[in-house]
């Protein structure tokens, strides 16, 4: 196979499933030959290229990542995954706290088994794979180490100091603990989502308690009323901030707690716009100088966006669709001409590198897979769990129900026993509606939408009744059997984003991009904007 570097990369703008399920694919094929640990790192640049373990996550993160996203797949879209997979993810998860500590260990680079070190980074993960497992596989032994795992973090966290008692943990376990001093959401800010995920799937109390006492130092330390962003409070892992988010976004669902969410949007309107892009390209650090992204983040800010979008703050779902169709879809490794397919079974970590990476996401810039011509590109493989557990999130959030009444939240194709919705993107203007039951329904309208313009038509019958409210165009009268098209005229226009000194420039065509300035740039996601 020989490497190409093309101006532009095949792309899915459309198929939120095709995504999931190529998703699923490298979370399936990428354990090392010999111990069969996941890989953690990805590095793509011609011959040096390579897959690798990490001492700090292949054991105590990685397992976590692909349980929450594989069993998500499974559960939104009836993927069967390989239940060998499934095990062996789940005893490496256990292993991995298997020790006097109670919290997810590193890897021994020499002996390739647990080390007496554990990384506060990683308890978000570990925690995953327990409320995964529990959910999904209805595992008491899950529950048994989610709760192990919670009582240690209170054993050894002081909250009112806000420091971890790393000294006590030595001398009781004999075990180390990495990132003891990182910034609040790197260890315990990204880490309360899971356990809301937990506490849902179990009712467990101590999980919703050492949520809320982590949400209150969170709020007393680091998300302040005004939203701004301060890296010396959130530190520069973005995607600790962007998981934090988030979680506090299914913490604020689960309790109804609109003080949360107030939180959260006087962060979007603010402090996000330092790291990120409205269509949620997300800086991988807030230290780097050059675009490169990360695919975690986009899935975080995505996440959040579909809660508030649930919780009725206006605008979210359409930016939700906007990050998926402009960003997080085409930042997908579908294309892998510049991936080396070298046949090498003998050096594993070399082998077959191509066809065992399609699917996965990585550090993708706004326009495209490389920032510079020869410049290093990644694809770690913790990043496509990330991706396809949001994926997942927004397949089953695209249609809903509110009593009898059905949501169209997301134009994207959708079928179900009581509605198919078939989507206007990529090159139409009409949204089809064809009801198996009769309901009352709400199709969500953008801002760029002429209200005066949009227009509903059914071939059944002609007393549809319609009413335009905010941003939902609401149907009345619709019967089983009964068709409707929805006229929404895209409005074409250039939109230039300004950040950190570079512009960058995209011609939108409703919420999908369809061209980007891209001069000079390998492997864009767009076609170049003349």
């Amino acid at each position: 196979m020989t490497i190409q570097f093309p101006k532009r990369v095949r792309t899915n703008t459309t198929d939120l499933e095709l995504a999931i399920r190529e998703g699923c694919q490298p979370m399936q094929r990428l354990f090392d030959s010999v111990h069969r640990l996941p890989y953690f790192q990805n590095i793509i640049q011609e011959d040096n290229s390579f897959n690798a373990l990490n001492e700090s996550l292949s054991l105590g993160h990685m397992p976590g990542r692909w349980l929450d996203a594989l069993l998500a797949a499974e559960h939104a879209v009836g993927i069967r995954p390989d239940e060998a997979v499934i095990r062996r993810l789940a005893d490496i998860a256990y292993m991995a706290l298997d020790h006097p500590m109670g919290l997810p260990r590193n890897l021994d680079m020499t002996t390739y088994g647990p080390a007496n070190a554990s990384h506060s980074h990683n308890l978000r993960e570990s925690m995953h794979a327990f409320a995964a497992l529990l959910r999904h596989r209805g595992e008491t032994r899950a529950l048994d180490a989610a709760k192990r795992q919670i009582a240690a973090v209170s054993r050894y966290y002081d909250f009112t100091a806000a420091v971890w008692k790393t000294e006590q943990l030595l001398q009781e376990t004999g075990g180390k603990l990495g990132g003891a001093d990182w910034a609040l959401p790197m260890h315990l800010g990204r880490y309360i989502g899971p356990l809301v995920k937990l506490y849902r799937a179990s009712g467990l109390e101590e999980a919703m308690e050492q949520a809320i006492r982590i949400k209150t130092l969170l709020f007393r330390c680091v998300f302040n009323e005004q939203g701004d962003y301060d890296p010396h409070r959130f530190g520069d892992h973005t995607h600790s901030t962007m998981s934090t988010l988030s979680s506090l976004a299914l913490l604020g669902d689960a309790l109804g707690d609109k003080t949360i969410f107030d939180r959260i949007v006087a962060f979007m309107n603010n402090g996000l716009r330092h790291i990120a892009l409205p269509f949620g390209w997300c800086l991988e650090s807030n230290k780097r100088k050059d675009h490169c992204g990360e695919i975690n983040n986009t899935g975080d800010i995505l996440e959040t966006c579909l809660i508030l979008g649930k919780r009725g703050y206006p605008g979210y779902w359409q930016q939700a669709e906007q990050i998926m169709r402009s960003h997080l879809l085409p930042a997908q490794l579908l294309d892998t001409c510049f991936v080396p397919e070298w046949d090498r079974p003998e050096e594993d970590g070399r082998h077959r590198m191509a066809s065992r990476a399609k699917g996965a996401f990585g550090f993708p810039c706004p326009y495209g897979h490389e920032y510079e011509p020869g410049s290093r590109i990644s694809f770690n493989y913790d990043i496509v769990g990330g991706g396809v557990s949001s994926l997942c999130a927004a397949y089953l959030a695209k249609v809903d129900r509110c009593g009898s009444l059905i949501g169209v939240n997301l134009h994207f194709d959708h079928r179900d026993d009581e509605i198919e919705v078939l989507s206007p993107y990529p090159n139409g203007d009409t949204l089809e509606l064809k009801l198996k039951k009769a309901h009352p329904v709400r199709v969500r309208l953008s801002d760029w939408v002429d209200r005066e313009r949009v227009a509903a038509n059914s071939r059944e019958r002609d007393d549809i009744r319609t009413v335009v409210e905010g941003e939902w165009l609401y149907l009345f009268g619709l019967q089983a059997g009964d068709s409707a098209t929805i006229r929404l005229p895209m409005a074409v226009r250039t939109v230039s984003y300004p950040f950190r000194g570079d512009t960058f420039t995209f011609r939108w065509r409703g919420d999908a991009v369809e061209a980007a300035a891209s001069a000079d740039k390998r492997l864009t996601f767009f076609d170049e904007l003349v």
